[in-house]
């Protein structure tokens, strides 16, 4: 089967299946967002582009907090079509072109957007050679910053649900999870440097805690053992010039 029809059925399916309204779900995109404008440098203007949107959450938030000109794309038909009524209901949606696009065909001009993001447990960003696509359409300086499953988290083993350990089994030939020497040297093969990272969702991903709860423990538990407990390793890259 070919490669991308492939990956297109198994996040089609993904989109009927998963629920992204839980508590601990809205509160890993508020820490997205958080970490994300940390490692941009608070930056608020220019283009920007999504690779692999999902529902479109983590576009929402941005568009919301920044005067970004937002491009969101995703390789399924579902997620995009989900991503634009959620946007239409949040009062967002004139401010994000949600479009279907493969990660490693982007229908985008060279040099083309200030700064890249991908955000998933399976970010599209970091599935094997699409580095290539995405430093292609980064304008020389622009930047990439995506997330990672981090390999240290004690809740990788404990925690991390069945069947999403079994999705990144299956996405092996794309994924990686890699530690920061790896990563690093894997990216800087696209002209993409490894500038700051960050560690985030350090709170139990328990959905009958109430929310206010978990931003308590990312903030005060979660910034002293953020290496250890999260989930999440967030990092920026920049394009060399």
């Amino acid at each position: 089967m070919d490669e991308a029809l492939s990956r297109k059925e198994k996040w089609e399916k993904y989109a009927k299946e998963v629920d992204t309204e839980t508590v601990s779900k809205r509160a890993s995109f508020e820490f997205t967002v958080e970490n994300f404008f940390n490692l941009s440098g608070e930056k608020k203007t220019g283009r920007l582009l999504d690779a692999g949107c999902g529902f479109g959450e983590i576009d929402i938030l941005v568009a919301q907090r920044s005067d970004f000109e937002i491009t969101a794309c995703d390789i399924s038909e579902k997620c995009v079509e989900i991503a634009k009524q959620k946007a239409y209901l949040s009062g967002a949606g004139n401010k994000i072109k949600f479009e279907v696009a493969d990660v490693y065909r982007l229908p985008y001009e060279d040099n083309y957007f200030d700064i890249a993001v991908s955000f998933g447990y399976t970010s599209a960003a970091t599935y094997k050679g699409a580095q290539t696509e995405i430093a292609r359409v980064l304008k020389p300086g622009g930047m990439l910053i995506c997330d990672f499953v981090n390999p240290l988290s004690l809740y990788k083993i404990i925690y991390l649900p069945k069947r999403l350990r079994k999705f990144i089994k299956e996405e092996g030939k794309y994924y990686n999870i890699l530690t920061a020497k790896s990563i690093s040297r894997h990216f800087a093969k696209n002209n993409l440097r490894f500038v700051s990272q960050r560690f985030f969702n350090t709170y139990p991903p328990i959905d009958f805690l109430p929310i206010s709860f978990l931003i308590f423990f990312e903030k005060s538990i979660g910034r002293v053992l953020g290496r250890v407990m999260g989930r999440v390793r967030i990092v920026c890259f920049e394009k060399e010039k």
